[in-house]
């Protein structure tokens, strides 16, 4: 039912009221009922539950098969960086495949795939935080370490960094030693292997890379040696949402391609570092709080203060200013 309406008591009624339960209510129900289950016997009693619910299934998704089998040399880059060799090739390229790319509105792209890794993400960071050894969180808790981590910009900062050296073998010629073969090592990052047809692209990747380049020391040193997350050094990189939809399309995919196999998602987020931030947040008690939280909540200690923010937005650079008291 879709209100909370109370029904009256019939004449000879004993006096019971049965008031009818709400949606919202009803779905809290069914939802914690899929969590016992999952305490109860993993994930798998959880899938059982909800087969139970009668809560649609990926499977017949998984099963799918695009009937490709070969990529181009570009498109098996990812797959080395990733360290995961995908059986239906065309869910790589669809993981890769930008918006700009649709010819007509019936194209793939990696839209669903970036929204199903996002759910995945959410799955795997829930289940080690509320498992982790002698912590107990809260949900609260558990909600802010799981912001710091799934979150765009953190997950940009992963796409920039991800990258492998491919060996490349020129002949050269030497008048004193005739022709010899030498070999170069070029970088190639995970940010590249994006399939698109925008100028407006490529110039937003040059310009991210460039601000990566700057603040990339400072975030890595922070994410493993300091006890404050890098929120302010992380926003620094003003990467467009495309760089973080990389890693999670590409999460999403896996997860298909391995028929719903959350070890090989772990495997993939521990290639590209993720889970090691992670555990660090959980083994260290990092400070996660964004600013604006801690701002917050110092206020809320301190009421009789007047606090006010203000967002300025200037030719790309935005400027937020607290005041107090004005």
């Amino acid at each position: 039912a879709n209100d909370t309406s109370v029904d009256e008591p019939d004449a000879g009624d004993s006096g019971n009221v049965i008031e009818e339960l709400s949606t919202e209510t009803l779905a809290d129900v069914v939802e914690s009922l899929i969590g016992a289950a999952y305490l109860s016997g993993g994930f798998d009693c959880s899938i059982a539950c909800m087969k139970a619910f009668d809560i649609g299934s990926l499977e017949p998704y998984i099963r799918t098969s695009f009937g490709c089998s070969e990529l181009p040399v570009r498109l098996a880059y990812p797959e080395v960086m990733l360290g995961y060799t995908f059986k239906r090739k065309m869910l790589l390229v669809e993981a890769l495949l930008h918006s700009t790319c649709q010819s007509d509105i019936h194209t793939i792209s990696y839209e669903k795939l970036e929204f199903l890794g996002d759910a995945v993400l959410d799955i795997i960071v829930c289940d080690v935080l509320f498992h982790a050894e002698g912590k107990n969180y809260t949900p609260g808790q558990i909600q802010n370490r799981k912001a710091a981590l799934v979150n765009s910009h953190f997950l940009a900062y992963l796409c920039l960094k991800t990258q492998f050296k491919l060996s490349k073998h020129m002949p050269r010629w030497e008048a004193a030693r005739g022709m010899s073969i030498s070999t170069n090592e070029q970088d190639i990052y995970l940010w590249q292997c994006l399939l698109h047809s925008s100028l407006r692209i490529l110039d937003e990747q040059s310009q991210t890379y460039a601000r990566f380049r700057k603040v990339k020391d400072k975030i890595e040193r922070a994410l493993s040696t300091e006890y404050t997350y890098p929120w302010a050094a992380l926003t620094k990189l003003q990467a467009p949402k495309f760089f973080s939809d990389i890693i999670e399309s590409l999460i999403g995919a896996i997860y298909i391609d391995s028929e719903g196999n959350l070890g090989a998602v772990r495997q993939v987020l521990e290639r590209l570092g993720f889970l090691a931030v992670l555990r660090r947040i959980v083994r260290d008690e990092i400070d996660v709080r964004h600013p604006i939280s801690r701002v917050q909540q110092w206020s809320a200690k301190y009421r009789e203060r007047n606090v006010e923010f203000n967002t300025l937005v200037d030719n790309g650079m935005v400027t937020v200013r607290l005041l107090v008291d004005g």
